[in-house]
């Protein structure tokens, strides 16, 4: 919702102060805005539910994960609200602080390309997944914060579906499903068919520990069973851009690339899945289609009855479970630090953590 009595004049809305200073009924009004440095929000006195704790909001981006850490442990920050699970050993045992670890809806996946020529066969798909030890995985990229999944929804919302097939790690099935497919180990031990090696490409986005990681252990995994991995990073401008910008995930330059997926309060996925969402209409970007899937995404989406929704969602997971074109590593935990004076912090499970900042206080 705009305000039109300030907006409605202007002929471009892109360029007007409102944009650096918005105007809203929230709990914080936006003060000053120092771009790159911080913006400073003050306590609307007018709001709704009363005047909100706090006299004073600094929300200051932080790229540099090493300096989150250092400003937590000098008290020169009292929230760190998303913090990586790669530093989740130096985030414990800061003195003044606490943990809070919130399941999330969202998760990290290996997105496998079906426009590969490697990854037609589901049986080589399925074969990278069970090579995987996907528990070694969540211990040591994220050590133990985040944990296991099978499908596209969290365990704890309303649309999971536990029957699913299920990936244990089983390095021995693994090879029996690449034997399956046509490819025999060649003399250096990676596997062949029809004259070519089992070669594939891995995308990740630079600058990512936790990327970097996945994609190493991934290679060394894969490895193990006969799969050659090249492992190729991107600035992730470039690897997030728009298909009309060249970006990697949505022109499928990869055949496996490891991403994240965070979803809201409803299982709605349909950008992710259907066959009208690949590139450039939507973020299919494993090119995966299926006339089923697609069936069942138009139940889910034109219905409200939960029951109705329920049973479509089921199939849908049933169906990526079946078909991989996604490795689920992990789903999400998040990590909040806080200063043990701060009162009332209660992330929610979904969208953002700050739906009651009126309710804080230190």
């Amino acid at each position: 919702m705009l305000p039109k009595h300030i907006l409605g004049k202007y002929a471009d809305i892109n360029r007007v102060d409102f944009n650096s200073q918005p105007i809203g009924t929230g709990p914080f009004i936006v003060e000053r805005w120092q771009r790159g440095s911080k913006i400073v929000f003050r306590a609307n006195p007018h709001y709704w539910r009363g005047a909100p704790k706090l006299r004073e909001i600094w929300y200051t981006p932080v790229p540099d994960e090493n300096t989150i850490v250092t400003l937590l442990k000098s008290h020169d920050a009292d929230l760190e609200y998303n913090g990586s699970s790669v530093d989740y050993p130096q985030f414990q045992g800061i003195p003044g602080t606490r943990i809070v670890l919130t399941p999330f809806t969202s998760y990290s996946q290996i997105s496998l390309n079906f426009a590969s020529p490697q990854l037609g066969d589901v049986r080589v798909r399925r074969a990278l997944w069970y090579a995987l030890d996907v528990k070694l995985l969540i211990r040591d990229v994220t050590h133990d914060v985040n944990v296991p999944g099978f499908t596209d929804q969290p365990s704890f919302l309303w649309a999971y579906n536990p029957d699913v097939m299920h990936y244990d790690f089983d390095p021995v099935k693994a090879r029996a499903l690449l034997a399956a497919a046509g490819w025999v180990p060649g003399p250096d031990g990676i596997r062949v068919k029809n004259g070519k090696r089992l070669q594939i490409v891995l995308a990740t986005a630079s600058g990512s520990a936790t990327g970097n990681a996945t994609a190493v252990l991934a290679q060394r995994a894969w490895h193990d069973v006969g799969v050659e991995t090249q492992i190729k990073s991107y600035v992730t401008s470039l690897f997030f851009a728009s298909y009309g910008a060249g970006g990697i995930l949505q022109t499928g330059k990869y055949d496996v690339s490891f991403s994240s997926w965070a979803n809201g309060v409803d299982p709605d996925d349909s950008t992710l899945w259907m066959c009208d969402q690949i590139p450039p209409h939507g973020q299919n970007t494993s090119r995966f289609c299926d006339p089923q899937l697609d069936a069942a995404e138009r139940v889910a989406l034109g219905s409200n009855d939960r029951a109705v929704r329920k049973k479509a969602y089921d199939q849908i997971q049933s169906i990526l479970a079946a078909r991989v074109p996604m490795i689920v590593t992990w789903f999400t935990r998040r990590i909040a630090v806080t200063n043990t004076d701060l009162k009332n912090y209660r992330p929610a499970h979904a969208v953002t953590s700050f739906w009651n900042p009126y309710e804080w206080e230190i």
